[in-house]
């Protein structure tokens, strides 16, 4: 039998899982999310939200959140988290909440959040209802929030929902079904380019990089009412940390692609010393613009060669603005 695997967060940093996890966990965070991201839940209170989460708990944690689902044809499938919302007077619904590290782990994403909620959905029987009783299938809600993006994606949002249509003689008519299966990827960007999108925001507050981790207590607290508490404080500071030195490998490594195709453009035209040198040149004015850091600290990160150095820093400084 071939054995489940989890997307790892990017690196297969737990300390950044467990933190991500922490933050979602949060009741207080986890009922501004739900109320942003499922539409019958766009008029309910954080409050009201929070005290229909099941399993409930003391605290300010989800407790039990973590779920696993066992098949013996398909093996062990583990959620992040799975619980139920009893909202009075309408059907509860089941959301499964899940933190994705990479947008690309090797396999489509939608057809694991797909494939995913069909489990959760297969998964009901004998749970929530026996024998052929399908009218107590409760509706699902995968909601996924993806905090690697490409640039081009950021701070956008999926929705995937069962639908269909309605032959007829006279051609196709929708055909009105429960939304019994709902997929949300939220792909997180800078909150404050969201656009009035408080689900964008509040995913971005916590899990866009770049943002320090007092810019995320803000954003948190006075846009979502969000009580930073000790433990909330310190998943926030465990992501901020990772997620920053993530942000600055990836400028670092933008800043030498750069480099490099503009060092290799040049160097066809004035020879390949040349060239080296203003791959060399462009890498380092590119960190410097990206990452903030000095030209001596930029050349020391890329390795540049100790024959070329003075060439190289005094083009730089030619290069960049006084």
């Amino acid at each position: 039998m071939e054995k489940e695997t989890r997307p790892e967060m990017p690196g297969g940093d737990t300390r950044m899982d467990q933190a991500a996890k922490g933050i979602i966990h949060n009741r207080q965070f986890l009922s501004n999310l739900l109320r942003e991201a499922i539409d019958g839940l766009k008029d309910c209170s954080p409050e009201e939200i929070s005290g229909w989460i099941r399993p409930s708990g003391e605290g300010s944690l989800l407790p039990s959140a973590a779920r696993e689902s066992f098949s013996i044809r398909n093996g062990p499938l583990r959620y992040d988290s799975l619980f139920l919302v009893d909202i009075p007077g309408k059907r509860s619904i089941l959301v499964n909440l899940e933190i994705q590290g990479r947008h690309r782990p090797g396999y489509s994403l939608i057809k694991r959040e797909l494939y995913q909620a069909a489990r959760i959905i297969s998964d009901e029987k004998n749970v929530f209802f026996e024998d052929s009783d399908f009218d107590k299938l409760l509706p699902v809600y995968s909601i996924w929030i993806n905090i690697s993006p490409p640039e081009e994606l950021q701070n956008t949002v999926a929705k995937i929902q069962l639908g269909g249509c309605l032959e007829t003689g006279g051609g196709e008519v929708p055909y009105q079904t429960d939304p019994d299966l709902n997929i949300i990827e939220i792909r997180t960007g800078d909150p404050r380019e969201a656009k009035g999108s408080r689900l964008l925001m509040i995913c971005g507050s916590a899990f866009f990089r770049g943002l320090s981790g007092e810019e995320r207590k803000l954003f948190l607290n006075n846009f979502f009412n969000i009580d930073i508490d000790e433990q909330l404080r310190e998943c926030l500071k465990v992501m901020t940390a990772t997620l920053d030195e993530e942000y600055r490998s990836g400028l670092i490594e933008q800043g030498i692609e750069k480099g490099i195709k503009r060092g290799i453009e040049e160097g066809m035209e004035r020879g390949i010393e040349e060239g080296k040198i203003a791959g060399y040149r462009e890498s380092v004015l590119n960190i410097m613009k990206s990452a903030g850091w000095s030209a001596e600290k930029a050349a020391e990160m890329i390795g540049v060669p100790a024959e070329l150095y003075e060439k190289i820093m005094s083009e730089v400084r030619a290069a960049s603005p006084q």
